[in-house]
Parts: structure tokens; sequence; C-alpha cells
């Protein structure tokens, strides 16, 4: 299995890329400008974590980036002029919640004004050979209740890193075996690394409820 070092651009740290606790700063969104030349030659792009990104300078400059990539470049449209700032792709009738720290996606929006959160799934591969105690949890979690709580492990990934990445309280998640091949996912761990799929359910505020209960009725 390849594994993808994916570090924090900020603090150098592993990215597990969490949903709302991480954020991919697409190096693609640059444009011509000062600012920009500025941010590409400090290396502020790529993997980070949400709390380095709202503890930078550049919290406002990639939340404009961002919104302006999927606007320009992929043709969504700004469902909101101010915050909380929603773009939505009628195509498909996706959704981005574009915070200043993170983006969360959305394809059912019947159920996210239901319910009030927002569920994703993302296949994950984690490098856990300086973490074996992680792989070994896993590897138990996994082989006896095929799942294992997100908040449980993340807890335990901050506590290796001597630094609170994630916050804990706000992660409602699970983490699971691939579904279409559980055994590539024991014979990862066997080698410290853990491919498998992350399920994480986000509660979103008021305001972005109501702005995306708009896109339902249109």
């Amino acid at each position: 299995m390849r594994v993808p070092h994916h570090l924090c651009c900020f603090c150098k740290l592993p990215v597990l890329s969490i949903t709302d606790q991480d954020v991919f700063l697409d190096p693609y969104c640059f444009r011509d400008g000062e600012e920009d030349l500025k941010a590409e030659t400090e290396g502020v792009a790529g993997f980070a974590h949400s709390v380095c990104l709202k503890r930078s300078p550049w919290c406002d400059f990639w939340q404009e980036r961002r919104i302006q990539n999927l606007i320009v470049e992929r043709g969504f449209s700004l469902v909101s002029g101010n915050a909380p700032y929603i773009v939505r792709d009628r195509r498909n009738n996706r959704v981005a919640i574009i915070r200043m720290d993170s983006s969360i996606w959305i394809d059912s929006l019947p159920s996210v004004v239901e319910t009030g959160e927002a569920r994703t799934v993302n296949e994950v591969v984690w490098d856990l050979r300086g973490k074996k105690e992680i792989a070994r949890f896993l590897s138990r979690e996994l082989a006896q209740y095929g799942r294992a709580d997100l908040a449980h492990v993340i807890a335990k990934f901050d506590e290796l890193c001597e630094k609170k990445i994630y916050n804990t309280a706000l992660v409602q998640g699970m983490i699971r075996p691939y579904s279409d091949d559980e055994k590539e996912t024991f014979s990862a761990l066997q080698e410290f690394v853990f491919g498998g799929e992350t399920e994480t359910t986000v509660k979103l505020a008021s305001e972005e409820l109501t702005v995306i209960a708009t896109c339902v009725t249109i």
C-alpha cells in the first residue's frame, strides 16, 4: 500500500483528513497577486489542521480563495453573499459550506435540514509506523467490534504529538475497515499503516441550516 505523507503546512505534523478538523488548501486556488506569491513562497498551501489555519494570519485569504475557485473554476453559485458562505452546484444539487478553517461537503440536503447534521464518509490512509500503539489499538477494536471510536483514536494521536490538534468534543464518528476489502485493512495494520474509512457527523449552525433549507426548495 502506498502511504501518503500528509503533513500540515503550518506545524509539519501529520494530517488525518478529519471532516471539519482538517482542510486542504489547494495550490490550484492561487491567483496572480502579491499575497498569493507570498503564500506560495512561504509554503502556505497543501494539507492543514483547522486549528493551525485558524491560528495563522491566512484564514481570510484561504476562505476567499476556496470560494473563488469553486465559483470561477468549477461553476458553483454563491448561495449566501455573507457568512455563512455556502456554494452550490445546481447540476447535482451538491453544496459546500466554506468555513474560515474548514469545508463541509453535503450531498443529501433534505436529511441535513431534517437532522441538523452532515454525515461524511472518507477513505483515508494513515502512516502509523511511529505510532504503533495506535495501530495495535485499531487492530484490536476493528477485529472485535468492526469499528473504532474516532474521537478516542485522535485523542491518542494528540497525546503522542504532545499538541492538541483535534477538538475531540466536536468529533462524532467511527473508523472502520474498507467496506469492499477488510483483509486489506488488517494486512496494512500489521505494517503499522491504517487504510480504511472514517465516518463523521458534523453539527451545523442554525444560520447554515437556514441557508441550506433554501437550496432544497429552489
